[in-house]
């Protein structure tokens, strides 16, 4: 309740004072019955003593953007939000794997033109690129995972780093490299030298230039099944395979249906179709180089609303800091221009743009993941098997990954604004004027004192006591004084004083404590 008291001055006015009454929201314990050693303090007293109020007002430590800039940055956040849930939709490996044929399938055509082919055949493209450019590993098709798994286990097959070594091993090796069906390493002599070069530049020759060919001959699939047929694996699953083989890696065991699987196996069911899809024979998803051109274009159609929501924010901050900028120079003509200052107006490396984008992504997150939520649990009428996949296939993973970075960049800022806070609380509690207590206090602020300590331990003891008094049972009650006669000792460790054993004393000290204190928060302490 707040009021004034009107208090003559002089003749002609009147002085106005300002009083606060403060209700207070907690009780302090209440003294024993027999307790007559005076009147403990009341929670009225102990509210209205000035140091007992605690406020922290973080905006006189952080130089935070002021309500504007989080206004914006949030509307931004909520309305790329909304874009994000109506126009770009769910995540869909169908649409992505139909998205990646299409590339696929246009991209081997344009190189087979390029090498002389004049039709227009899927087909007749790949068996052109197939004439020109045979490699040698082909030949042990039958060894490293036969027509369906030859691609996944054959490392030459891999459009890595690591695929175009083992090509280039393969040149000066005679000897192809993959796994077995369990995803053990494996070596294959190659049978014929037909196509291992004689020399060095021979060599390099069929280990890159032929070998890129190859792939790409291979990624629509072969002639005789083009567009639908086994591609080769894309780099994220080729490097996952390549991995598989490692010791600790290729112990590892993956839930499929109703058993577990080796890694390396649950990776070639992904790559052949039967793990995604196989419900529906119509609807497989093969993990090739297709659906993993797909998966990046869908998640660059995520990224539309992310970006537009990056714009929003960092044009924002520019166009009013420029502006303000302008008006503080007293920018008249293009000649004046010269006066600008870049740092108080560009939306890079400063606090106030690093915590805006936070901010927005931080909505845009929540707003969009609350949805991916809600449309799975009407999609599945409640949370049950299919929920999880629903909701994984709504959320937008390019906010998710720009909201981490968000986080990352600010964290340094957030550190400082909570070092400050700290530093100000502390210099606060320390000002006593007590120079034993301050240089108490330098060390933990937050510590008890002896006495304290004394009067929190007696009450707990008094609990304890409590607890036997109202226990019936004879045993019970043997085990609990033995239960706290082993605390006490462990508790005192050669200090006999530490407890308080009349309980009208305890209150006594506890009223003489919160006298003397300046801080009362000890007392309320869970024990």
């Amino acid at each position: 309740m707040t009021g004034k008291l009107a208090v003559p001055a002089t003749a002609s006015e009147e002085l106005q004072l300002r009083y606060d009454i403060i209700i207070p929201d907690r009780q302090l314990l209440d003294a024993p019955a027999d307790y007559v050693g005076g009147a403990a303090p009341t929670a009225s007293e102990e509210q209205t003593r000035p140091d007992e109020i605690a406020e922290i007002h973080f905006d006189e430590y952080i130089p935070a953007t002021d309500r504007l800039d989080y206004v914006i940055a949030a509307s931004s956040g909520l309305l790329t939000a909304a874009l994000d849930v109506l126009w770009v939709g769910e995540f869909s490996l169908t649409g992505a794997q139909a998205w990646g044929r299409e590339e696929a399938n246009s991209f081997v055509m344009k190189v087979a033109r390029s090498k002389g082919y004049r039709g227009n055949d899927l087909s007749g493209a790949i068996r052109k690129l197939e004439s020109l450019f045979k490699i040698a590993n082909d030949q042990v098709t039958s060894e490293l995972g036969g027509s369906l798994q030859h691609h996944l286990r054959d490392f030459g097959h891999h459009p890595t780093a690591i695929g175009l070594l083992f090509s280039i091993l393969t040149q000066f090796t005679g000897v192809g490299f993959g796994t077995d069906t369990q995803g053990n390493f494996k070596s294959v002599p190659i049978p014929s030298d037909e196509l291992i070069g004689k020399n060095l530049p021979e060599k390099l020759f069929f280990a890159v230039v032929v070998w890129a060919f190859h792939l790409i001959s291979d990624m629509a699939g072969s002639s005789q099944s083009a567009g639908a047929g086994t591609g080769i694996p894309g780099p994220l699953l080729a490097f996952l395979k390549e991995v598989s083989t490692l010791p600790v890696i290729k112990d590892i065991k993956t839930k499929y249906k109703d058993s577990d699987i080796p890694f390396s196996v649950w990776l070639s069911k992904l790559f052949n179709g039967t793990y995604l899809g196989i419900e529906d024979k119509d609807k497989i998803i093969k993990f090739d180089l297709r659906t993993e051109m797909g998966i990046l274009h869908e998640i660059g159609r995520q990224a539309v609303p992310v970006i537009l929501n990056e714009c929003i924010v960092k044009g924002f901050y520019f166009i009013r800091r420029l502006c303000s900028e302008i008006r503080e120079r007293e920018i008249q003509s293009i000649k004046d221009l010269g006066k600008l200052d870049p740092e108080n107006f560009l939306p890079f490396k400063n606090r106030t743009i690093v915590r805006m984008t936070t901010v927005s992504s931080g909505v845009f997150m929540a707003v969009e993941t609350s949805s991916a939520a809600v449309r799975a649990v009407i999609k599945n009428k409640g949370i049950n098997a299919g929920f999880a996949q629903d909701f994984l296939l709504n959320i937008n993973y390019s906010g998710i990954g720009r909201f981490v970075i968000a986080c990352a960049a600010d964290s340094k800022y957030i550190a400082e604004d909570f070092k400050k806070a700290y530093i100000a609380f502390a210099e606060k509690h320390q000002n006593t004027g007590n120079p034993e207590i301050d240089g108490a206090l330098s060390i933990k602020f937050l510590q008890l004192s002896k006495n304290q300590a004394v009067i929190l331990s007696s009450l707990k003891l008094q609990k304890v006591l409590y607890d036997i008094r109202q226990e019936k049972d004879a045993k019970q009650i043997a085990s609990k004084h033995e239960w706290m006669s082993d605390w006490r000792e462990k508790a005192v460790d050669g200090d006999t004083g530490l407890f308080i054993e009349d309980e009208a004393a305890i209150y006594q000290s506890i009223r003489a404590e919160l006298t003397d204190s300046l801080d009362s928060s000890w007392l309320y302490r869970d024990g």
